[in-house]
């Protein structure tokens, strides 16, 4: 059997952590973008928004446009619901990988959630 040339796991095309997740600046390129794309973009846009909750961020910016200084930001009062429609998604594509990963962002949201509601009815 052959060793691979380094020692080194192969890595995934995915990175984890925070990254802004840039897209085309025409229509035309974006929607094909996203089709052939789409299963990568939702998983890093679940690294960001556990980025962003494990720095108590009020928003994060998921999406930049090439040649452009516009940019997507998402409030936290919308990530639990980005996230359970990355989970419906990722369910009808059988894409397993991000359907852990999207169970354990909303374990995270709910989590510190309760812990807020919990400290203000003291």
């Amino acid at each position: 059997m052959k060793k691979h040339p380094s020692n080194k796991k192969p890595t995934s095309t995915v990175k984890e952590g925070y990254e802004v997740i840039e897209l085309p600046a025409t229509n035309e390129e974006m929607e094909r973008y996203l089709d052939i794309h789409r299963k990568e973009i939702n998983f890093r846009m679940l690294n960001n928004i556990e980025y962003a909750i494990r720095h108590r961020m009020s928003a994060v910016e998921i999406f930049s446009f090439k040649n452009s200084n516009f940019v997507v930001l998402m409030n936290r009062r919308d990530f639990k619901e980005n996230i359970q429609n990355i989970l419906d998604f990722s369910m009808k594509q059988d894409d397993y990988k991000t359907c852990v990963k999207a169970k354990n962002v909303m374990e995270k949201l709910n989590k510190i959630s309760y812990v807020c509601k919990f400290n203000k009815i003291k």
